[in-house]
């Protein structure tokens, strides 16, 4: 017993604070993923790539430019863009806590997706950018992802939303 130490306990939760994905490791806890980021009223900095992606299919779809605020008072575009917005955010929401407990994964479940998805974007089938958009985002949203720690964090609305980060990262377009 020479190598047992006391320590105090307030030392214990702070020394376990700091790692938490060590922390689950050591105890086969998975950590609760926690509520999402609350969608803003207006989009962000950081939503723009996608956001214009999809004024680009709306416009395409209604044979007019249509500005954000015109997308806004949509009663065919309001909706739609609204529940895109909710996607793009669970998957960030997923995103942060992937950052704290599982560093990289959402990454690799960006790949998984990507990969899973590419052959149907890709489809010369598709009549217009709203065609392709729902096309995908279905497929996204039925993909069975298993190989990633993330899985059993999964929502529904994470798979379509890792779509619209895809479109904002740059790797997948509705539009070209």
């Amino acid at each position: 017993y020479s190598k047992v130490e006391e320590y105090p306990v307030k030392d214990l939760i702070s020394l376990h604070s700091k790692n938490l994905q060590a922390h689950a490791a050591l105890f086969g806890l998975e950590p609760l993923r926690g509520d999402n980021p609350p969608t803003p009223i207006l989009p962000s900095e950081e939503e723009l790539v996608y956001i214009n992606q999809l004024i680009k299919v709306y416009s395409e779809h209604a044979n007019s430019d249509l500005l954000l605020e015109h997308i806004f008072k949509s009663e065919i575009y309001k909706e739609h863009l609204e529940g895109c917005r909710g996607e793009f955010y669970s998957a960030e929401g997923l995103k942060r806590f992937s950052r704290d407990v599982l560093p990289g994964e959402f990454d690799r479940l960006l790949v998984s997706v990507l990969a899973g998805i590419k052959r149907i974007a890709a489809s010369p089938k598709h009549k217009n950018g709203m065609d392709k958009l729902e096309t995908v985002l279905s497929a996204a949203a039925e993909l069975q992802i298993t190989n990633n720690p993330l899985s059993t964090r999964l929502l529904p609305a994470d798979l379509p939303g890792a779509c619209h980060q895809l479109v904002n990262d740059e790797k997948l377009k509705w539009l070209k």
